[in-house]
């Protein structure tokens, strides 16, 4: 009698600008103990010698396939890999980040146990380098409704695609907005919106590098004000259909990237064109749910202050609490 073949996994792997990255993600991928596995690496017209390694990496591994392209950024990338996906499930892995020699046994055998959608795990941010130790993973893993799923996701800001892995089904016809940064909150939120039950593995499988600016990684411009349109976007999409509860703590969320938006804007003004503008746009947004948020302080004062002194006053506050004399 014929074995059943192990089910497939397509790990898609977007690359710019990580040359001396490349290979630590590579091989963490290539060495795990599951093995059927599909490799899709994206090179997003990286200019240094990432497209060399790619292709040096798929001579030597046939479950290893690569995609060269124009630069598109980080979701035009996974955009590319999403289309030539092949396997029953699929993960992303970011190609300055490693994941666990077990990780991808570890999801799929509990994924496959609860017939769930979407599986993650937990990751540890690190500046070491890699080690390759198989992670005993002894704790008991939770299974969270839909709901239950999206409360603890925007609890933790923990929208990333890099931990989970997902039924190549939930995610058909999905993509990532191009040009956007923010690019998770939106597809985790459309993804989570169809799934039934996530399961949460409490062990930490994937290695995300704090040590580097890359396609997903660098300093704040007027782009990272992309982080307001996406969680207003979620703020406008969970619905009283949800729960009150949910679209409570969706508003403080909400009012959280507002803040962090305006005190970096404020930092950085002389740096950023129409500032002033953002500015306002962010105070009236801020103060539009301020009936339904928690009123911290900071957003006591932004709702009475001017914009000007709203903002010395913030970045005042932050100062203090990096110095620990106010927590």
């Amino acid at each position: 009698m014929n074995e059943v073949e192990p089910i497939k996994i397509s790990v898609i792997v977007p690359v710019y600008k990580v040359e001396n990255y490349l290979k630590r993600c590579v091989d963490s991928v290539l060495c795990q103990s599951y093995k059927n596995l599909q490799i899709i690496l994206v090179n997003d017209g990286s200019p240094d010698n990432c497209g060399k390694i790619c292709d040096e990496f798929k001579k030597k591994d046939s479950r290893i396939e690569v995609i060269h392209q124009k630069n598109k950024g980080l979701s035009g990338a996974r955009n590319s890999g999403l289309e030539k996906v092949k396997g029953e499930y699929v993960a992303f892995v970011d190609s300055d980040d490693w994941i666990a020699p077990n990780m991808l046994e570890v999801l799929i055998e509990k994924i496959l146990k609860h017939k769930a959608q979407i599986i993650e795990c937990d990751f540890k941010s690190t500046n070491e380098e890699k080690n390759n130790r198989r992670i005993n993973c002894d704790k008991a893993e939770i299974v969270e409704s839909r709901i239950e799923a999206l409360s603890r996701t925007i609890e933790n800001h923990s929208f990333s695609v890099w931990k989970r892995l997902y039924h190549k089904d939930l995610i058909s016809g999905l993509r990532f907005i191009e040009g956007k940064n923010s690019e998770d909150v939106y597809f985790t939120f459309s993804a989570f919106s169809k799934m039934e039950k996530l399961v949460v593995v409490p062990c930490k499988l994937y290695y995300y590098y704090v040590g580097s600016e890359s396609i997903t990684r660098g300093k704040y411009t007027l782009k990272t004000l992309d982080s307001f349109d996406a969680a207003a976007y979620l703020f406008e999409n969970i619905n009283l259909e949800y729960n009150n509860d949910l679209v409570q703590q969706t508003a403080n969320f909400f009012s959280k990237i507002i803040m962090y938006n305006y005190k970096c804007l404020h930092l950085n003004k002389k740096n950023i064109e129409k500032s002033d503008f953002y500015l306002i746009n962010l105070r009236k947004n801020l103060i539009s749910i301020y009936p339904i948020i928690n009123k911290r302080p900071q957003v006591i004062a932004a709702r009475y202050l001017s914009i000007g002194v709203f903002g010395h006053l913030l970045h005042l506050y932050h100062t203090l609490k990096r110095l620990n004399v106010y927590q």
